[in-house]
């Protein structure tokens, strides 16, 4: 859906920046588009698994969680207060839609 929308999420940004001439030129063609067809989100899909997108999207994200958990435990929270803000921290990194 975020590729539909045209959305410049993280992987995708990723892409941009890694990517050769080839696979900027067909993103670009396909981010100009007035509408993205589910064929141009099989291409950029494509795109995506070829690539080191996830693995960096995912291993940021950790990055991300592990500050975020670490700053969490020096708050002066009540217990049910912290483990609502790591269990939404935890949803937020583990998703996968």
């Amino acid at each position: 859906e975020d590729i539909i929308n045209k959305k410049k999420s993280l992987p995708i940004i990723y892409l941009w920046e890694h990517s050769g001439e080839s696979e900027n030129e067909l993103l670009n063609n396909v981010y100009s588009k007035n509408a993205i067809t589910p064929d141009d989100v099989d291409i950029i899909m494509k795109l995506l698994n070829q690539s080191a997108a996830r693995e960096f999207s995912e291993d940021l994200a950790a990055q991300y969680f592990d500050a975020a958990i670490a700053r969490l435990d020096t708050l002066p929270l009540s217990n049910p207060a912290a483990d609502e803000l790591k269990s939404l921290c935890s949803f937020i990194v583990q998703r996968n839609y």
